[in-house]
């Protein structure tokens, strides 16, 4: 078993953790937590919210470390698990990726072979005094290694146990390892970044890993407030798939939102709708902008009429946006790369929709 710290931690919250353990073997521990927890904080008002809890961290790669990163950041005790050759981000880049230090800070770690009999005990445990149990592996390897919730419930039973998974924990693809990629191609989002050609485009960042760490950390959040309530811990299930494909929803799936109109709809979103593909345009000095037309002034630049009564006007405003802005884009796309004056970056700030600089040209 070896150590290494990945970053600083308040002595305020070992303290606070420290007085935990001892006040639960004394029974009661929840109320005199409470107690702890607020007298330390009124100590130290700068102290994080979390301080005086204790994750333990058994995820890899993105999605996990980032979820464990905000607690941390928030002022938990965290204690990173990792094999014995370390987590798979760390080598990523020669020596130890920026990557895998940045989405690892604020955390204590330490290094075992949880597939040895010495190395399940020490997990065992470290997790008897934790609150927060929170892994990613592929559905069914956990409980193979005995740190299922029911076997982790034994140790700690208000423990709050933490699945994260790509596809959920049943149905045919739950057992099949997943990336980031895969979640962009099947929740959609790769379609919705499609070109005018049709062709589906991925995001550069890894827009699926990150949004499932920060839904993971305020789930995380919420469950130690209800135990606080209640007492109780509980088993949060944390499904990538499941999280994208909200996030994605509003605007995203806008078609299969209503019943009615759905073919209006289907006909709009199909062309750019409710989210546009592009909305960068570049100007004749080489730089770049983008704009915005959302508000009835803004629209004017669509020449949209809107109908004289406000309910059915603001409706067709906004269907009438949508509809234009995949259609004009070509001729705005001239105008802007057009050698006027009033065509350059600089000028566009003048503009009645709000305009950004975002970029040079090459």
């Amino acid at each position: 078993v070896s150590t290494q710290s990945t970053g600083n931690q308040p002595n305020l919250s070992m303290a606070a953790t420290t007085l935990r353990e001892s006040m639960d073997r004394e029974g009661n521990g929840q109320r005199r937590l409470r107690t702890i927890v607020s007298h330390l904080a009124q100590a130290q008002p700068d102290a994080g919210p979390l301080t005086g809890f204790r994750v333990l961290d058994l995820t890899q790669m993105v999605s996990g470390p980032i979820a464990t990163t905000m607690l941390a950041d928030q002022g938990a005790d965290v204690c990173k698990v990792e094999p014995l050759a370390g987590d798979q981000v760390r080598a990523m880049s020669a020596g130890m990726s920026s990557t895998f230090a940045l989405v690892n800070r604020n955390k204590r770690s330490i290094a075992i072979d949880g597939k040895s009999p010495e190395g399940l005990r020490v997990i065992r445990r470290l997790a008897q005094s934790c609150d927060v149990f929170i892994q990613n592996f592929r559905p069914g390897a956990i409980e193979k290694m005995g740190l299922s919730y029911e076997e982790v419930r034994k140790l700690r039973p208000d423990i709050i146990y933490v699945s994260i998974s790509g596809f959920g924990e049943t149905g045919p693809y739950s057992r099949k390892r997943v990336y980031d990629p895969v979640i962009q191609a099947v929740s959609g989002l790769a379609a919705l970044q499609a070109d005018e050609t049709g062709r589906p485009n991925m995001m550069r960042l890894i827009i699926p890993d990150k949004l499932t760490g920060v839904q993971t950390a305020q789930a995380v959040t919420a469950a130690l407030l209800q135990r606080v309530r209640t007492g109780r811990g509980q088993h949060v299930r944390i499904s990538m798939l499941d999280t994208v494909v909200a996030f994605l929803w509003p605007e995203g799936m806008a078609k299969h939102t209503f019943t009615q109109n759905n073919a209006e709809m289907k006909e709009l979103t199909d062309k750019g709708g409710m989210y546009v593909r592009d909305m960068i345009y570049e100007c004749s000095d080489g730089n770049y902008i983008t704009c915005g037309a959302v508000t009835m002034k803004e629209a004017a630049l669509t020449r949209t009429q809107p109908s004289p009564e406000p309910s059915e006007g603001v409706a067709r405003h906004v269907q009438g946006v949508a509809a234009t802005r995949m259609a004009h884009r070509p001729a705005v796309q001239g105008r802007c790369r057009s050698g006027a004056p009033s065509r350059r970056s600089a000028r566009h700030d003048r503009c009645c929709c709000p305009t950004i600089l975002i970029g040079a040209g090459a």
